[in-house]
């Protein structure tokens, strides 16, 4: 796709960085979720919130409290999914390390999972 404002990247991370916490607050979408967090990670800006306005930051910052509280619709309905989409977002590893950590064998071996 052909860049448009020469800015494109940092307007989707941002519009991204503001989606994924309000999904994990109030969404039980798990697969929109992780498809987000991964065109995030691509992107290379995965949790920078500082470039965000100031009364973004702080809205933000509200609800990614209550996220690690826990106070959200996943685990007011118990979602298995949607835990796993939390703690991805607050895993300092990408997506692919993170699944890889996650779906390690019992014998400690990690799996890997096939570069495209």
């Amino acid at each position: 796709m052909e860049e448009v404002t020469g800015r494109d990247n940092q307007i989707i991370c941002q519009a991204l960085q503001i989606a994924i916490p309000i999904m994990l607050k109030h969404s039980m979408s798990a697969s929109n979720t992780f498809d987000m967090l991964k065109i995030l990670d691509s992107r290379g800006n995965r949790s920078n919130l500082k470039h965000l306005d100031i009364s973004v930051r702080e809205f933000l910052e509200e609800i990614i409290n209550d996220i690690e509280k826990g106070n959200t619709l996943a685990k007011e309905k118990k979602s298995k999914n949607m835990d796993m989409e939390t703690d991805l977002y607050f895993s300092k590893d990408d997506v692919m390390t993170f699944l890889e950590r996650r779906y390690k064998d019992k014998s400690g071996t990690i799996y890997e999972f096939p570069k495209k």
